[in-house]
């Protein structure tokens, strides 16, 4: 199934749901904004939006630098004049010492943008 099918389908869930105005869309991994822009489209902007993002570089993607996608997520976002609370989970990995060994912990820093 190519990706019109499935963005017609992902419209065609989202239209029949009748959901209440305005509606409430939490995206997870929203990376440039492309998924939240079709869906503030397809609801007129009638839609209260959160999104999760680390926006951190990681293996998957080599070669992107994750700042520069956030960057343009928040323009994204602003030019189709969404109103999104975004939610920028952080992850700082530090050596944390017990006494007899070292292990790594993960700290989240939540970081909430409007």
């Amino acid at each position: 199934m190519g990706p019109t099918k499935r963005r017609a389908r992902f419209a065609r869930h989202i239209l029949d749901a009748d959901l209440p105005m305005p509606a409430r869309y939490l995206e997870v991994g929203s990376f440039e904004g492309d998924s939240l822009a079709f869906v503030h489209a397809l609801l007129k902007g009638r839609v209260r939006v959160t999104a999760i993002d680390p926006f951190e570089n990681y293996d998957e993607l080599p070669g992107i630098e994750m700042s520069t996608v956030e960057r343009r997520f928040l323009a994204n976002v602003k030019a189709i004049g969404a109103e999104v609370r975004v939610l920028s989970l952080k992850t700082k990995e530090d050596g944390v010492t017990d006494g007899t060994r070292t292990r790594n912990s993960q700290n989240h820093n939540l970081g909430l943008y409007h």
